[in-house]
């Protein structure tokens, strides 16, 4: 689905052998209504994949995100082993929506 900010959200499940598609539906909406109503720009899966490139950048990096998970958490610990250059704040707790703030160490290529 595509907000009226032009943020693009969808939700998943997995099916397997024995699981109802009807559940499967019915757990994709459930993450996909959570991730909506959280009215963050980035969705479960995007903070982690994030991070890294907000620790090289220049500057500071803000980015909201509808729920801090354990690899988002594991992203910025791995981050600060390689980037010990960069700051990072985490606004939020697992599970809950959140925002990373990241002053980065500015590297270029």
């Amino acid at each position: 689905a595509e907000t009226d900010n032009d943020i693009r959200l969808g939700g998943d499940s997995v099916g397997e052998k024995g699981k109802p598609a009807e559940r499967v539906g019915e757990e994709a909406a459930r993450v996909f209504i959570e991730d909506y109503e959280s009215g963050m720009a980035f969705d479960r899966h995007m903070g982690d994949m994030l991070v890294p490139y907000m620790f090289l950048a220049k500057g500071m990096s803000r980015a909201g995100v509808s729920r801090i998970t354990t690899h988002l958490v594991t992203a910025i610990e791995i981050s600060k082993m390689f980037i010990p250059e960069a700051t990072v704040r985490m606004e939020g707790d697992v599970n809950n929506p959140g925002i990373i703030v990241v002053k980065g160490a500015g590297l270029s290529p």
